[in-house]
């Protein structure tokens, strides 16, 4: 054990040198410049009446976009939390209008929420090996997470989990795609994950796997599109978009 300690030291002592190298001949070949003006302007320190009525316009619409994608959640329908704006019974309005009677409840009502408030839910699937689809399915967003991340555990000596939905918006191309223009990338990252949950149908049947991770391993392999069936193939291997030094690592 102490061998193999010793040798995954001196793995991360050569990853950083590289890292410093190949940061260092970045910065080389693209030199930084920095043009700080000699009179910058002076701070805003109120809104104009144009750009808080903007503000409070687009700020409105966010949380509209939100409550009208969240309302078919279990979490919207059960969380003590909203149980206020659930008694409300004001209905969305269809075609994305805004309801600003349901905003104003919101508002008014809906409390700050902690970690607390949502741990009942996760815990729908930490607590089972194979959760029901019925169970989990739409539980905090539409959907199924796409992976479930953790804490470090620092904070009160229990790690803490957060399901992390897709956003089609920062999906990647997978790493071994080979219609994607190549290019350099430097990434210092685990990508091992600690468990899979398998969510089922009614009948037993494998639906999806979930992992259980860092937020940095299950980030980076959501958007690089690394499948449970691909960690053999990345270890020490070049895809189109990115080489990866070092790849997987047992816990």
């Amino acid at each position: 054990m102490r061998a193999f300690k010793t040798c995954e030291y001196l793995c991360l002592l050569l990853l950083s040198v590289y890292t410093f190298k190949f940061a260092l001949s970045i910065i080389q070949e693209h030199p930084i410049t920095m043009n700080i003006p000699i009179n910058p302007p002076q701070p805003l320190l109120a809104l104009t009446s144009d750009l808080k009525e903007r503000s409070e316009k687009r700020t409105k619409a966010n949380l509209f976009q939100i409550l009208s994608k969240l309302s078919g959640t279990i979490f919207f329908q059960e969380a003590p939390a909203l149980v206020t704006l659930r008694d409300a019974h004001i209905p969305l309005l269809p075609d994305g209008s805004e309801n600003h009677e349901l905003l104003q409840n919101f508002l008014s009502y809906v409390p700050f929420t902690t970690y607390e408030d949502y741990q009942p839910f996760v815990a729908r699937f930490l607590d089972n090996k194979s959760p029901r689809l019925s169970d989990v399915n739409n539980l905090l967003s539409p959907g199924l997470p796409a992976f479930i991340a953790h804490s470090s555990g620092t904070s009160g000596g229990h790690l803490k989990h957060f399901l992390k939905y897709p956003n089609p918006g920062r999906l990647g191309r997978r790493w071994d795609n080979p219609d994607v223009p190549p290019f350099k990338i430097c990434s210092f990252t685990l990508l091992n994950i600690d468990r899979w949950i398998k969510v089922v149908d009614d009948d037993d049947g494998a639906v999806q796997d979930i992992p259980v991770s860092i937020a940095t391993a299950g980030g980076t392999r959501l958007r690089l599109g690394i499948g449970p069936m691909d960690d053999a193939k990345i270890i020490d291997k070049k895809g189109s978009q990115v080489q990866f030094v070092v790849g997987l690592h047992e816990t």
